[in-house]
C-alpha cells in the first residue's frame, strides 16, 4: 500500500512540473520562439544579457539566431524557429518559398498619400484652396472633378497637421449646390472654418506637390556588422579587421564595391575625398532608391581603440543594420548601444560558397516600431537568388520607413511636418497676393483677408457643375446678373476673384486696391486694369468700349484649354524630386461680383498698380523657385540638427567612459602605491632579518 502511495505522489509531483513549465512557456511565448529550449526555472533566469548569452553558448547548438534581451524592449518578425532547427538535422533541405511576383515598387511600403497629388492632381483641372482653422489649424486642400464610368466623382486632399487624408467621394446629385465645408467635412468632421481661399497663382502645384513628397526618401544608409561564432558584445563584433570569404560572397550579391574617392553617388556620409573612411564601401540602387552600406569591415580599424569608434560612429547613427553570421551563433539586439539603430536583419549562411547556398533570415525590431513587410516565409531559409536580393533589399528599405515612425523620430518628424504645413500655407497666402496685384493694408492680418473671401467656393460650385466654357465677351456680360440661379446657369471653369460678405464700403476704406465682394445686386466700385494678354486666342477683344470703366471690369476670353494653357518647365534642384507647373490658365480673366461669378483664371491688375510684365511674372516664379531651395535647405537643417543632436549624444557617452576610465585609472595608480609600499616594507624587514 506504502509502494502505491509513494508512486501516485510522484506522478502528481511530475504532473505538477509539467504543468508550471508549460504555463511559464504560454507567458514568454514571444521569447520562446528565439530561446525555447534554454528556459530556467524563474530563479536561475540570469540577470543581465551578457549571462543570458553565456548560458545559451554553453549549451549545445543549434542556438537560435536571435535571442530577445531579458529586460524586454524588442521583439521578433514572425518565423517558425522548429523549423530553422530542422535545418541543422542531416540532409534536410528545407527551403522557405518567396512569392514576389510584384514590381519591385509594389514591394516597397512608400506613403501613398505622398504621391497621390502627383498622379491624379499634377497637370490636371483641379483647385486648390487653403484656410486657417482656429481649432486644427492651417489647412491646404485640393478638390479635382472626375469622371468614372459615367459617374462624376471629387477627388479630395486634405492637408493638415500630423497627416494628409485623401478620398473619391461619389456626386450623388451633381445640380445640388457644392459648398466648402460640406466637402472638408467628408474627410475631416472636426473642420469649423466656413473662410476658404483659392490658390490662384501659378507656380502654387509645385509648392504643394513638394510638400507632399518631403516625406519620400530616394536615398537610405544601412549598416552591415560582421559577427563570429561566439562573440556577444559590440567591441568584439567592430573588432574584426577583415571578413571571411562567406560574408564576401554575401556583399557581391547585395551590391557592388565602388571606390569612395571621387565617388558621385550618394555618399551616405561617407568621406569621398581624402579617403578618412576607407577606400571602398558597398553601394547599390534598388527602385530608384539609392543605398550606401556601412560595411564594418570595410570601414577604418583601428589596432589602438578598443571600441573601434570610426565605425560606430557610422554603423551607431544608422536606423537599420545587418548582422551577417558566418555560422550558428546567437544575436541579441541590446549588444550594440545605439540611440538609432532601431531593426537588426540577422542573416545566417549555409553551406556557403558552393552551388547550394542558402541565408537564414531573423528580423527584431524595437516594441514601438510597426510590423513590416514583405513577410518572412517559413521556414525563413532562402537560397542564394535574385529574387533572395530583392526580397531582402525590399526588407531593409520597409524597416527604415516603419522604424522612422517610433516615438523617438515619430515627434521630430511631426514637427518637421508642421512647420512645413504653416510655411506652405502662409507661401500660397502670400504668391496668391502678389500675384492678383493685391495690396493688403499693414493692419490687415490673413485671418482677416481670408475671411473676406468665404464666398469664393461658389465659383467653385459652379466650375465643377457645369463642364462647358463660355466663348465670347458678349454672351459672359449678356447672362451676368445679381441673381445667383442665373449665375449658376452659366458656365465656366473657374473665377479669378476673390469675394466675400463684406460690403464694399468696407473695404475701400480700408484700401482701394482690395477687392470688395457683395452680398446683394450691388455692381463692382473699382476699376480694373489688365496686364499683357497671354490667350492662346488672339481674336479675342481685350475689352468692352461700350462699358463704363467706373462700373464695368474688362473683360476677355479665354480659351477651351484655359485650365491646361499653361505648363512651365521643372525647376532643376539637387536632391528634389521633380516638379513641375499646374495646369492653371494663363488668359485675363473678368472681375465680377459676389452674385456673378463666371469668369476663367487671369492675372488681375488693379488701379494705381503698375502693369504687369512677363518680366515681372518672371521675377515672381524666380522667387518661388528660391522659396523651393529655402524650403530644401530647412530639410537640410533639420536632418544637420539630428546629426549634430546624435554627435552630442556620442560625445556625452565618451565623456562618461572617460570619466569612468580615469576613476579606474586613479583606483588602479593608488593600489599600484599601496602595493609598492607593501613590497618596499616586506624587502626592508626581509633585509632586517639577514
Amino acid at each position: 500500500m506504502q509502494l502505491f502511495y509513494n508512486i501516485i505522489s510522484s506522478l502528481l509531483n511530475d504532473l505538477t512540473k509539467t504543468f508550471s513549465s508549460s504555463v511559464l512557456l504560454a507567458d514568454n511565448d514571444n521569447h520562446a520562439r528565439s530561446s525555447s529550449r534554454y528556459e530556467q526555472p524563474v530563479s536561475e533566469v540570469p540577470r543581465s544579457d551578457s549571462e543570458l548569452l553565456q548560458k545559451v553558448l554553453k549549451g549545445a547548438g543549434p542556438y537560435p539566431m536571435v535571442l530577445l534581451p531579458p529586460s524586454g524592449g524588442y521583439r521578433l518578425d514572425g518565423g517558425d524557429e522548429n523549423a530553422w532547427n530542422q535545418m541543422e538535422e542531416p540532409g534536410s533541405h528545407m527551403l522557405g518559398v518567396l512569392h514576389l511576383t510584384q514590381k519591385d515598387s509594389n514591394l516597397l511600403e512608400i506613403d501613398r498619400n505622398a504621391t497621390l497629388y502627383r498622379r491624379h492632381f499634377y497637370k490636371k483641372e483641379h483647385y486648390n484652396f487653403i484656410m486657417n482653422d482656429t481649432n486644427i489649424g492651417p489647412i491646404v486642400m485640393s478638390v479635382k472633378y472626375e469622371n468614372m464610368n459615367d459617374k462624376h466623382h471629387l477627388r479630395i486632399i486634405i492637408r493638415r497637421k500630423h497627416s494628409i487624408v485623401s478620398d473619391l467621394i461619389p456626386l450623388a446629385f451633381e445640380t445640388e449646390p457644392l459648398q466648402a465645408l460640406r466637402i472638408a467635412k467628408t474627410l475631416c468632421d472636426d473642420i469649423t472654418t466656413d473662410k476658404f481661399f483659392a490658390v490662384l497663382f501659378p507656380k502654387a502645384p509645385e509648392l504643394i506637390m513638394a510638400f507632399d513628397e518631403h516625406v519620400l526618401v530616394n536615398k537610405m544608409k544601412f549598416g552591415i556588422i560582421y559577427q563570429k561564432r561566439g562573440q556577444t558584445t559590440e567591441e568584439e563584433m567592430f573588432g574584426n579587421e577583415m571578413h571571411s570569404p562567406a560574408m564576401e560572397e554575401f556583399l557581391q550579391l547585395l551590391g557592388d564595391k565602388v571606390e569612395l574617392k571621387g565617388f558621385s553617388g550618394f555618399r551616405g556620409g561617407l568621406d569621398t575625398l581624402d579617403g578618412l573612411t576607407g577606400n571602398r564601401s558597398l553601394y547599390t540602387k534598388f527602385e530608384d532608391v539609392e543605398i550606401m552600406f556601412h560595411v564594418s569591415t570595410l570601414l577604418p580599424y583601428s589596432r589602438t581603440d578598443p571600441q573601434q569608434l570610426q565605425r560606430k560612429r557610422h554603423i551607431g547613427n544608422d536606423v537599420v543594420a545587418i548582422v551577417f553570421q558566418d555560422e550558428n551563433t546567437p544575436f541579441m539586439p541590446s549588444m550594440i548601444a545605439s540611440h538609432f539603430l532601431h531593426t537588426f536583419v540577422v542573416v545566417q549562411a549555409v553551406d556557403p560558397l558552393t552551388p547550394n547556398t542558402r541565408y537564414r533570415v531573423s528580423v527584431t525590431f524595437r516594441e514601438d516600431v510597426p510590423f513590416f513587410g514583405p513577410s518572412l516565409p517559413s521556414p525563413p531559409v532562402l537560397k542564394k537568388s535574385e529574387d533572395f536580393r530583392r526580397f531582402l533589399l525590399s526588407k531593409l528599405v520597409n524597416a527604415e520607413i516603419a522604424s522612422l515612425k517610433a516615438k523617438k523620430f515619430a515627434s521630430l518628424e511631426r514637427r518637421t511636418r508642421d512647420s512645413l504645413l504653416q510655411a506652405l500655407h502662409d507661401t500660397l497666402f502670400e504668391r496668391t497676393i502678389d500675384f492678383c496685384g493685391f495690396s493688403v493694408p499693414s493692419g490687415n492680418n490673413k485671418s482677416e483677408i481670408i475671411g473676406a473671401t468665404s464666398g469664393f467656393f461658389d465659383s467653385v460650385r459652379k466650375a465643377l457643375s457645369g463642364r462647358n466654357r463660355s466663348h465670347s465677351v458678349e454672351s459672359n456680360i449678356a447672362h451676368t446678373t445679381p441673381k445667383r440661379s442665373s449665375s449658376r446657369a452659366s458656365n465656366s471653369s473657374l473665377t479669378g476673384t476673390i469675394t466675400g460678405d463684406t460690403t464694399p464700403s468696407t473695404l475701400r476704406a480700408q484700401s482701394s486696391q482690395i477687392l470688395d465682394g457683395t452680398s446683394s445686386a450691388s455692381p463692382v466700385n473699382c476699376q480694373v486694369k489688365f496686364g499683357k494678354r497671354t490667350s492662346s486666342n488672339p481674336e479675342t477683344p481685350i475689352s468692352n468700349s461700350s462699358t463704363p470703366p467706373s462700373l464695368q471690369p474688362t473683360m476677355c476670353e479665354s480659351d477651351s484649354s484655359s485650365m491646361n494653357s499653361l505648363e512651365l518647365e521643372r525647376p532643376v534642384a539637387p536632391e528634389d524630386s521633380d516638379t513641375g507647373m499646374e495646369s492653371m490658365s494663363s488668359a485675363d480673366a473678368p472681375l465680377l461680383s459676389s452674385n456673378s461669378l463666371h469668369a476663367p483664371y487671369s492675372h488681375l491688375f488693379y488701379e494705381n498698380e503698375k502693369v504687369q510684365s512677363i518680366e515681372d511674372i518672371q521675377v515672381l516664379d524666380s522667387v518661388t523657385d528660391a522659396d523651393l531651395e529655402i524650403s530644401k535647405l530647412k530639410i537640410d537643417k533639420l536632418n544637420l540638427l539630428k546629426e549634430i543632436s546624435a554627435c552630442q549624444i556620442e560625445m556625452k557617452r565618451l565623456k562618461a567612459n572617460e570619466i569612468k576610465l580615469s576613476t579606474e585609472l586613479s583606483i588602479i595608480r593608488q593600489d599600484n602605491k599601496r602595493l609598492s609600499a607593501a613590497l618596499a616594507s616586506y624587502q626592508n624587514g626581509h633585509d632586517s632579518i639577514v
